[in-house]
């Protein structure tokens, strides 16, 4: 049995989630999303389960440190999960298409969620930088 065989099965058959982030990775100083894979929009529609977007603000230098992996005193950075996109009735022809709407989607979603992570820690950035000060 192939890997998508599997991971289709263990979806309908354990009804099981599968997390996984269609970029392949992630660019630390992206403004945009990188271009999406394939094999999770196959995955879901050979499944016929919905995707079910998350998008985490940008943890770019002024959140995270890059050298260690640490996310800076104080950082918050905002996740939102967004509504279920759905594939049933979809076949392998679709995925294009679906590929699509679902990067529109969650573009969209990832400049809004980068607005309110850059709001929410300019604030605690402030304040922290005013409490270094005062003692």
């Amino acid at each position: 049995m192939d890997s998508m065989c599997q991971a289709t099965h263990t979806l309908n058959v354990k009804k099981r989630s599968v997390y996984i982030f269609p970029e392949g990775t992630r660019d630390f100083s992206a403004e945009k999303l990188l271009p999406f894979k394939k094999g999770p929009f196959y995955l879901a529609v050979a499944a016929q389960v919905p995707l079910v977007p998350i998008i985490a603000a940008p943890y770019n230098k002024k959140i995270l440190n890059i050298e260690n992996g640490m996310a800076k005193a104080g950082a918050v950075i905002p996740i939102e999960v967004l509504s279920p996109i759905p594939t049933q009735g979809l076949g392998p022809d679709d995925v294009p298409a679906l590929m699509e709407q679902t990067y529109h989607i969650m573009q969209s979603a990832y400049e809004r969620v980068g607005k309110e992570s850059d709001r929410i820690n300019s604030k605690i950035f402030r304040i922290n930088f005013i409490k270094g000060f005062v003692k």
